[in-house]
């Protein structure tokens, strides 16, 4: 059984490949990480951050995820937040519809893609296989 619901889905028709809670533990030890990367952020980046991770429903692999993203990307001396929270990596979800429109330009798309019953929607395969949609 998939661990993603059809709840999780946007109005774009992706699922997130994040899931799980967000441990303190894990808001420490990330916390620890920035500032030992970033030292000029003051307390108030932290207060704000920990609040917004908390409400945008951060699961600890995606927060590690994002962290070790922005220390790899930032170019500025200092991360935003919005650097932080803007992580993400995003499955494409389609309908029946769609996979027939994509058999205009890709005649291999009933191929490439397979439905997925706890979606309720079409996946790429290698999506499936992946991240263990079924």
């Amino acid at each position: 059984m998939s661990r993603f619901s059809p709840q999780s889905l946007t109005p774009k028709n992706s699922i997130s490949i994040y899931t799980g809670d967000l441990s303190t533990k894990t808001i420490i030890k990330t916390n620890k990480i920035i500032s030992d990367c970033f030292p000029d952020l003051e307390q108030g980046f932290y207060n704000q951050f920990n609040r917004l991770i908390k409400n945008d429903g951060f699961s600890d692999q995606r927060l590690i995820d994002a962290v070790d993203h922005v220390i790899k990307t930032c170019i500025y001396p200092r991360p935003t937040i919005a650097q932080f929270l803007s992580y993400d990596h995003r499955i494409d979800l389609y309908s029946y519809q769609n996979i027939k429109k994509m058999c205009n330009t890709n005649y291999n798309a009933f191929e490439e893609y397979q439905y997925v019953e706890s979606l309720k929607k079409y996946a790429h395969k290698s999506d499936i296989k992946k991240w263990n949609l079924e």
